[in-house]
């Protein structure tokens, strides 16, 4: 929901208390499911990320196998510093 749709439901408690109760509800529920929307988009962004960074080293792994570069351990450069690295070796 957005702020609006919160803030209608917020004043319609204020101005209907005889249905105050039904419109919590309604409220806590969709507290509820954009929660769980949150928690499923930051589950996807890390997995999104863990997988760029595998990509990225790969991307290392690679540039280097065909710049005839040394291999160090991807894990100990920034995939961006490693390139620099080897490009200022040359």
């Amino acid at each position: 929901m957005t702020h609006e749709e919160y803030t209608a439901l917020i004043n319609k408690i204020i101005q209907s208390p005889d249905t105050a109760t039904e419109t919590a509800e309604t409220i806590l529920r969709e507290i509820k499911t954009d929660t769980e929307r949150i928690s499923a988009l930051e589950a996807q962004h890390t997995e999104d990320e863990t997988r760029i960074r595998n990509l990225q080293t790969e991307n290392i792994r690679l540039f280097l196998s065909q710049t005839g570069g040394q291999q160090e351990d991807p894990e100990e450069l920034d995939p961006a510093d490693a390139i620099l690295a080897e490009l200022e070796k040359r």
